[in-house]
Formats: structure tokens, C-alpha cells, sequence
């Protein structure tokens, strides 16, 4: 999933900007307080998404500071500092870990195998912090490894378990948990197909397990659109204080970058590439 959940910087005002990158740094400084350096590595645009939805919801200003980092070592940089921050710094770990397990499987990658091997510690403590967003992710990927390598040629079925995935790492503790997690659900099960759309070409290569593999092309982006849809409508109920155009710009433009750099005909295709 890493590299999908984007925001389109183009459609940002400059304060909007600024707002993204806020917490963009706050997840990085999140990580590398918590986890050290094999934390900060697992950085990525993807779970910003998560920092900005419950941070959405919180009520009065957003704490921040203004310090220098590995990255900017000569500018101090605004950067969010909240729970918020903290929960989605564990979560990105730990699908930074899964990530992993599942190059390994796939692969054999033996980058991939050292990169597992140094987060073991970091695991262990995401574990004892957040046993149940855990266990939930553990037992919905052991079924998504089973249900790929049967070959499941009815794309529902793996794309529902990474929506649990997801869905178990949105769940933040709080009023609005369940709509967390209907996010989360959603944006997994886009986020597994738009990553299979665009892993088709090397997959069929590789001979590698691909839900797509039987259906056109040009159905693509109606399918995730559809999976999308709950995302938007939930992200809409919700009393959001901050944030609400940064969201809405990822979940109706950014998180299509990948996608529409590979299929940007997609709407008139009718075979696979």
C-alpha cells in the first residue's frame, strides 16, 4: 500500500500546504521518538492520511512545534505534536512490517527479510501497546495469504481483507472509532485493487497471484471508485475542525496519482495493457 495514499500538492492553497506538511513531519518525528531510527525509516506519505483524519476531529488548536530535524538540520520546521501522531506512528510501523513479510513471500527479497528483522523489537512493543488493532491485522493478512495463494479468482474476497487491515489500523480509540474504521475499510479495499492494477504487467511476467487478471481494464476505476465511495460519504458525516479540504483532495485526487500514471485512458480501455 505504501506510495497510494497521496495528496495532489497542486490542489493545496499554500496554508493547505503547509497544514499537510505539518503533519507529515509530526508522523516523522512520532517515529523516530518512539521507535528510533528503524521507526523513522518506515516513514511514509500514506499514513499522514491517518494523523490528518483524527486530527480532523480534535476540538481547538492543533499543538505544534518548531525544531530541526535530520532532514531540515539548518531551518526549524513546524510539525504537529498529538496522540494523533503517536497512534498512526505505531500503525505505520507496523504495516511497514507487514509490508515486508509480504515482499518476502512474494519475492524472496532478501532486503525485505532484513527490514522485518530489525523492526522484531519494534513489533514487539506496537504489540503489547495496541494488542488488538494487532490481532486484528495479523488475522485478516494470515487470511489474505491463504486466499492468494489458492489463486482466489473473485477479487472481493482479498480486496474485503485488506479493507479489514485497514480498518483495524484506523481504529483509534474514541467517539469516532467506527467511522474511522469504514474509512480505513474503504481505502484498503481501494488501495489493494489500484495496487493490483498497477502490479499487473510485472505479475503476469512473474506469474505472480493478481485479482485482476480476469477482468478488462476499463472496469477498473468504476470498481475502485465504488470501494472508494464509503470513504468520502463517512469523511462527510464526520464534524471536522481542520483538515476537511487536505482529505477530500487525497480521497477524490491524490490517492489516483499512481493510477492515472499507468491508465490514463482508463475510462475508453477495454483489454489489459
Amino acid at each position: 500500500m505504501f506510495g497510494t495514499i497521496l495528496v495532489n500538492k497542486k490542489m493545496l492553497t499554500k496554508p493547505e500546504r503547509a497544514e499537510y506538511r505539518a503533519a507529515y513531519c509530526g508522523l516523522c518525528h512520532a517515529l523516530s521518538e518512539a521507535y528510533g531510527r528503524q521507526g523513522e525509516r518506515t516513514l511514509s506519505y500514506d499514513l499522514t492520511f491517518l494523523v490528518l483524519l483524527i486530527e480532523s476531529v480534535e476540538k481547538g488548536e492543533i499543538a505544534q512545534r518548531r525544531e530541526t530535524c535530520t532532514m531540515h538540520p539548518l531551518r526549524r520546521i513546524a510539525y504537529n505534536r498529538d496522540p494523533a501522531a503517536r497512534y498512526a506512528a505505531a500503525m505505520n510501523s507496523y504495516l511497514y512490517y507487514l509490508k515486508q513479510l509480504d515482499d518476502i513471500r512474494d519475492e524472496g527479497s532478501v532486503s525485505a527479510r532484513r527490514n522485518a528483522g530489525y523492526m522484531e523489537s519494534v513489533v514487539h512493543d506496537i504489540r503489547c501497546q495496541y494488542p488488538e488493532q494487532t490481532r486484528r491485522m495479523d488475522s485478516a493478512m494470515k487470511e489474505l495469504v491463504a486466499c492468494e495463494q489458492r489463486q482466489e479468482i473473485n477479487p472481493d474476497v482479498p480486496t474485503r481483507l485488506f479493507g479489514e487491515v485497514l480498518a483495524a489500523a484506523f481504529s483509534y480509540p474514541g467517539a469516532y472509532c467506527s467511522q474511522f474504521e469504514r474509512i480505513g475499510d474503504a481505502l484498503g479495499r481501494m488501495v489493494y485493487l489500484e495496487d493490483a492494477a498497477c502490479d499487473l504487467r510485472d505479475d503476469l511476467k512473474h506469474q505472480l497471484y493478481n485479482p485482476l487478471t480476469t477482468i478488462p481494464s476499463a472496469s477498473y476505476r468504476a470498481i475502485m471508485s465504488a470501494c472508494l465511495l464509503p470513504a468520502l460519504e463517512t469523511l462527510r458525516t464526520l464534524p471536522a475542525e481542520h483538515h476537511r479540504r487536505i482529505l477530500e483532495n487525497i480521497l477524490c485526487s491524490g490517492i489516483w496519482t499512481k493510477f492515472d500514471c499507468l491508465y490514463p485512458g482508463s475510462a475508453g480501455e477495454t483489454e489489459h495493457a
